[in-house]
């Protein structure tokens, strides 16, 4: 679902052999692996013959890459032309053209997908060599934002020569939306997902529901869209595929998530059985000792598996209420007659059936903290089971984290130090703002002593991590505002080698510019540095409810006491109407 092309941008670069490579060599966010340049200047023009695309076969064959060819001149065009011209004469590009080369015409996107490529810059030739469709993304976005559009008008590119060799430090570089606490409509989804694009995020995980809302049309339990905070906000499943194409489109992956059997309150609203019965001061969870419930939970896990194809999902797990549980004396008739001594083990039981239900699916479900601490001693783990640590260790911040990998399961990681809802410790933030971005820039989701005790194997477990929007105080006037930077800063530090990423000063010049050009791009990120403006700053327009009177003067008092009038400067006759 690339976006129509419109007249492209065409584009010449070069190779250059040079040595010493550093990450942070070139004005590019996240940093790459190794960049190397040579002073200079190189000008590009636009032309309609577009990118040259050589791939190994039809350009037919890999809608991806074409599809992101099209979208990426589209938005080198929409550049706007406020770099000042260069000092010298820049070196015009011969030949006309990048080659976009996909070495691999697998367009399957999943936890294993080959994010690697090179790209390479000068006055002669220019090339992206990318070991999938999904790296020539990768590469095409750092392309973009290497060329500038000048007053002048005239596409440049600050270099002689550029070679980058680029490559993710982890597989799994994800968000975490939360619309069950916070309605996001479509449009904005696109948005978000367009955004991750930009800063090479590749997983999507989407909280879809929770206690306070679950704003999905099920058509296998129709009446849990009760539980939507109102009709109008309620996804269809059509409005869920689109997404996950939309998404495809731009190498990212939707993981959603099912969160059970706490965070279930809304699924009362429509089949109240569904839930335990117990004093109303309680918060209920799921009823997990019926097969009622188990049934249900079945039939909503197939769904969701269908509308989403990928590999894993997420089926919760964490903050689950048990004194409900150990009120109601069904659930503990229950637990007698299944040797269940606690609220632990009981979900556990719980677990066991869900981790089985993914099983049949073909699926590899993904837990919270909670439910790989609470698994019962003796018993192996499943071998779909992926564990998700989020509380920041007890009683150390990365104990989960080590023992999931030392257990063999794969395992991402997120921190309280990474959930965009918190506003960090004073001492902990060089500023009053929660978005302020250099603590999330240098908290290390995987550190060298932790990763030292692992064996290979153990290490190779370890996906990558995510930042999360928890949503309780956010809707679609601040999600951005509270996603961006810091998930910018995020990205850097999942995509980037970790000695580029031990210190947030150098990073500030490059997520300033970085900042500057998303909101030319029309995603409205906080700031990121203090008293720093953009060149074309994000435009807000306010459509105000009622025309402001030139003055309060006698002729505008008598027309106020003869009522609304049509006359320029007066009220109008209807809120909202000339």
């Amino acid at each position: 679902m690339g976006s129509a092309a419109g007249p492209p941008l065409l584009l010449a670069v070069v190779l250059a052999a040079l040595a010493g490579a550093r990450a942070d060599a070139v004005p590019v966010w996240p940093a790459p692996a190794q960049a190397t340049t040579a002073p200079g200047c190189l000008r590009l023009w636009a032309d309609r013959d577009g990118v040259a695309l050589r791939a190994r076969g039809a350009a037919s064959d890999l809608p991806v890459l074409v599809n992101g060819i099209a979208r990426y001149q589209d938005i080198i065009k929409a550049r706007p032309c406020v770099a000042p011209p260069p000092a010298a004469a820049c070196e015009a590009v011969a030949g006309g053209g990048v080659a976009v080369w996909a070495e691999s015409h697998d367009e399957t996107l999943d936890l294993s997908t080959n994010e690697t490529y090179n790209l390479t810059l000068d006055k002669k030739a220019g090339t992206i060599v990318a070991a999938t469709p999904y790296g020539a993304l990768r590469a095409m976005e750092t392309l973009s934002q290497l060329v500038q559009c000048t007053t002048a008008g005239e596409y440049i590119v600050e270099f002689a020569e550029v070679v980058i060799d680029d490559a993710p430090r982890f597989r799994h570089r994800g968000l975490m939306i939360d619309t069950g606490r916070s309605f996001l409509p479509m449009p904005y989804i696109r948005g978000i997902l367009d955004a991750m694009a930009y800063n090479k995020l590749n997983v999507l995980h989407w909280h879809l529901m929770d206690s306070e809302s679950f704003p999905f049309n099920s058509t296998a339990l129709p009446k849990l869209v009760d539980g939507a905070f109102s009709p109008a906000s309620v996804y269809q499943p059509d409005d869920l595929r689109d997404a996950v194409e939309f998404a495809r489109q731009r190498g990212i992956r939707i993981i959603p998530e099912i969160d059970m059997p706490g965070h279930a309150v809304s699924w009362g609203k429509g089949y109240p059985d569904l839930l335990t019965e117990c004093s109303p001061d309680l918060v209920a969870p799921l009823d997990v000792t019926k097969n009622a419930t188990l049934s249900a939970v079945e039939k909503l896990m197939a769904e969701i598996a269908d509308i989403f194809p990928d590999a894993q999902i997420h089926v919760g797990g964490d903050e689950v209420a048990s004194g409900c549980w150990l009120e109601n004396k069904d659930v503990q008739k229950f637990m007698a007659e299944h040797n269940l001594n606690s609220g632990a083990d009981l979900q556990s039981y719980f677990e066991q059936q869900v981790l089985k239900m993914a099983e049949k699916l073909g699926r590899s479900a993904i837990v919270w903290e909670e439910a790989f601490l609470n698994w019962p001693d003796g018993t192996p783990y499943p071998p779909n089971m992926v564990v998700e640590p989020w509380r920041s260790g007890l009683p150390k911040p990365y104990d989960v984290l080590e023992k999931a990998l030392k257990a063999g399961l794969q395992t991402v990681y997120t921190s309280r130090e990474w959930y965009l809802d918190y506003v960090l410790p004073r001492e902990k933030c060089t500023t009053q703002i929660g978005n302020d971005w250099h603590f999330a820039y240098t908290f290390e989701p995987l550190p060298k002593e932790v990763e030292g005790r692992l064996t290979a194997q153990e290490a190779a477990s370890f996906m990558g991590a995510e930042v999360a929007m928890w949503a309780p105080f956010t809707d679609t006037t601040n999600t951005f505002q509270t996603i961006f930077p810091r998930s910018s800063a995020v990205a850097e530090k999942l995509w980037s080698p970790a000695a580029a990423t031990q210190k947030a000063e150098p990073a500030e010049g490059r997520l300033q510019d970085f900042r500057c050009l998303m909101l030319a791009r029309g995603v409205p990120s906080g700031p990121s540095t203090w008293g720093k403006a953009c060149p074309s700053d994000w435009q807000f327009d306010y459509q105000p409810p009622y025309r402001t009177p030139q003055a309060f003067g006698v002729a505008a008092q008598a027309g106020l006491e003869r009522g609304p009038r049509k006359a320029a400067g007066g009220f109008p006759r209807k809120w909202g109407t000339a």
